[in-house]
């Protein structure tokens, strides 16, 4: 007998949508709006980020809601997979991005300490979602 997975995938992936957007937003926030033309394309950098990476998950959360489907052959079957097995690979993708980014900007003295702090936070929120997938 298989032991049901306490919380749903949908709702674990659009939390995880919400997570992924407001480490964009903190990154954002974090590095200020300079005059400078470049510093603020940079700044803005980390919301796209953030939102793309958000709406990429959020986009798997809403496939998979559309129901577990009885049989194969369903209208729902094809995007509920592909929402769930899309779903289940991005969070260690971004797990081991996160990781890769944290570690330069830690090593770098240049780059802000804020960067290696919000990496590594993105990279085990990423991993602990990974967890509750399964």
């Amino acid at each position: 007998m298989a032991i049901a997975n306490k919380y749903a995938t949908p709702n674990i992936l659009n939390s995880y949508a919400a997570f992924l957007f407001s480490g964009g937003l903190g990154g954002f926030l974090l590095s200020g709006i300079k005059t400078g033309s470049l510093e603020r394309s940079w700044s803005f950098h980390s919301l796209f980020a953030g939102a793309s990476t958000a709406s990429l998950v959020a986009l798997c959360g809403y496939l998979t809601k559309q129901g577990t489907p009885v049989v194969e052959g369903d209208g729902t079957y094809k995007k509920f997979m592909i929402g769930v097995h899309l779903g289940i690979l991005l969070p260690p993708i971004y797990a081991g991005l996160f990781s890769w980014r944290a570690i330069n900007a830690i090593q770098n003295p240049a780059k802000p300490r804020y960067l290696g702090v919000l990496f590594s936070t993105l990279a085990v929120g990423s991993i602990i979602t990974e967890y509750f997938l399964y």
